[in-house]
């Protein structure tokens, strides 16, 4: 025990702990009866804020019966040592759960590889350009999952001198122009919606924001057989922050998955059926990206009507300002 408590009264010591739990361990050792396991007690303390754990041990005495021996003993640095020892626990079974996901990943695309140029070696002049076809397919599956790999590793906490102002009107419009094509080709409506062509500016790094937004709306052409997929950008100053929402009219996500889509390597049965394939990457990303800049992300979702994601992110009015506020 800290040599602060040396001298100490034991009712102020232990006046965090429950007084039933006192009396009745005080009770059962007087009684004859060891309690064993001790009672724990927590609280903070009021300098630093800091967790602080004590142990209260009562064990009758010998001679003269009747009597017990009441300790008190710091065991803050045990449970410390213990939540950390949880916490590492937790973070080694998430890590062997993504593992195994990603030899399971890894490992489909080169069985189909490997299936399909066995079967290109004999195969007819006719069907060779089908296999080829697959084959490229699952190279580019493969490619994918690696990029995605390499850029949620890569992701870290920005250094401020890193940031710039990033213009979403204008970063949005870029990913349309590039995903317009996708949606031609499929049949869908892709449309951008927002109340005038002004810029929108916050503190970012514009290559991750567009990773963002391409990610959503990919996954939104992906997933939409029929209908529409909208982009829609909206201030809010009375909040300082701005508001975009990708919406779709596809497959939807079901409300018991809801919860998962956002961990890496996740996807849900019906996503898997979908053509071509994701990596189960990029919403993790995603999330990733917009935590780092100080943004939020959630999820509406219903069954074949389809889903919505949208984002927050600060608002920045002033753009003379150089560098954003720690």
């Amino acid at each position: 025990m800290a040599e602060a408590t040396v001298g100490t009264n034991f009712l102020t010591l232990s006046h965090r702990a429950k007084r039933f739990d006192v009396e009745n361990a005080i009770q059962q050792a007087n009684a004859g009866r060891s309690h064993k396991q001790g009672i724990e007690y927590q609280w903070q303390d009021a300098l630093t804020a800091s967790p602080i754990w004590r142990k209260i041990t009562v064990a009758p005495m010998r001679w003269p019966k009747g009597q017990s021996i009441v300790s008190i003993q710091e065991i803050t640095d045990q449970i410390t040592h213990q939540i950390q020892l949880e916490n590492y626990e937790a973070e080694l079974l998430e890590l062997k759960t993504n593992f195994s996901s990603l030899v399971h990943d890894l490992r489909s695309p080169l069985t189909s590889f490997k299936l399909y140029l066995d079967l290109l070696q004999k195969a007819k002049t006719g069907k060779k350009e089908k296999y080829l076809t697959i084959m490229h397919q699952e190279i580019m599956h493969m490619n994918k999952l690696v990029d995605d790999l390499l850029a949620l590793s890569r992701l870290e906490i920005p250094d401020v001198h890193s940031l710039a102002l990033v213009d979403i009107m204008s970063l949005v419009q870029e990913v349309v122009v590039v995903e317009q094509p996708i949606a031609n080709d499929k049949g869908l409506t892709l449309r951008f919606l927002f109340p005038n062509e002004e810029p929108v500016w916050v503190w970012g790094q514009s290559r991750q924001l567009l990773r963002v937004v391409t990610n959503l709306v990919s996954n939104a052409l992906r997933y939409t057989a029929v209908g529409t997929v909208t982009i829609q950008l909206k201030l809010e100053p009375e909040q300082n922050r701005v508001e975009l929402t990708v919406s779709d009219t596809g497959i939807g996500i079901a409300p018991e998955v809801l919860p998962f889509i956002f961990e890496p390597f996740f996807r849900s049965p019906r996503a898997q059926a979908v053509t071509p394939k994701g990596t189960g990457l990029g919403l993790a990303i995603v999330k990733r990206i917009i935590a780092l800049h100080n943004g939020s992300i959630d999820v509406f979702s219903e069954l074949n009507q389809g889903t919505s994601f949208r984002i927050f992110l600060p608002l920045v009015r002033d753009t003379a300002v150089s560098q954003p506020s720690p």
